[in-house]
């Protein structure tokens, strides 16, 4: 069917607040504006109405339904209805991994539950989209992953952020590199502006790893409030040749949200 009529029924299914950024701007391609104008552009700032930051779960809602009916997950690239996740590309290489169950964000306690799906794991196999988004092969230690903190967010769905780690950042990780060790310690200096703590993980995958288990376990005070923090995944390979990951943790304090998002290069400049 012609894209102008997908453009159409899709419009007509979101509620009144999320219609407005698509109707105001016809030319841009469906895909980008479908999470696009719920996370980066008419949401950026504070959302004052539900609907708004709730724009993000009637996406996916939209996506899951389609692929059950047609096949297509339009307008997500990818739902896998089985592990329960969508993927929304929403810039150059910006991807968006979503729980396609209702979470609200990284203080919901049913991700750090027995036997939780681990969205880090799915969103770190999603990292193979950045390769034809970017039009290069990346090493693992140029992707990251991240989520924001609840005063960060604009909206009330929990979504993982996939995109490259910011060269800056890649490079003040090797430098300090030796140090990082297994559990929670203080970065000695600050990483974007803001002051971090970091652990390291051995493996692949993440398959044996919940980013937001360790995090809780691991620091008591962020497990008290969980909606504060912000969470990053930064693929390594270390100085012995294993593969891995460092883990960075931040906190929002006063009137500065925590936002690990900021660590991250969407135009994956390497």
């Amino acid at each position: 069917m012609r894209r102008s009529w997908w453009r159409v029924q899709f419009v007509r299914r979101l509620s009144p607040a999320a219609q407005l950024p698509l109707l105001v701007a016809p030319g841009r391609r469906l895909i980008r504006l479908a999470a696009g104008f719920a996370i980066l552009s008419s949401l950026a700032g504070p959302a004052r109405a539900s609907d708004e930051r709730n724009a993000l779960w009637q996406v996916v809602q939209l996506c899951v339904r389609d692929q059950q009916t047609s096949g297509i997950p339009f307008p997500c690239r990818d739902v896998d209805i089985e592990r329960g996740f969508a993927l929304i590309k929403v810039g150059n290489a910006h991807f968006l991994l979503i729980p396609s169950t209702r979470i609200q964000g990284i203080e919901s306690p049913e991700l750090r539950a027995p036997g939780a799906a681990n969205y880090w794991e799915f969103a770190w196999e999603a990292r193979t989209r950045l390769d034809d988004a970017s039009g290069t092969r990346l090493s693992r230690d140029e992707v990251g992953l991240a989520v924001n903190s609840a005063q960060a967010r604009t909206q009330d769905q929990l979504h993982i952020h996939v995109g490259c780690i910011r060269p800056d950042v890649r490079a003040a990780l090797q430098i300090y590199a030796t140090k990082i060790e297994g559990t929670w310690s203080r970065l000695p200096f600050a990483i974007g502006g803001r002051g971090y703590r970091i652990m390291r993980i051995e493996g692949e995958t993440l398959t044996m790893a919940n980013p937001f288990r360790l995090l809780a376990d691991g620091i008591p005070a962020a497990r008290a409030g969980m909606a504060s923090q912000t969470l990053v995944v930064a693929g390594a390979t270390f100085r012995d040749g294993r593969s891995g990951f460092y883990l960075l943790a931040g906190q929002s304090e006063k009137d500065i949200a925590a936002s690990g998002e900021s660590l991250l290069d969407y135009q994956c400049r390497y």
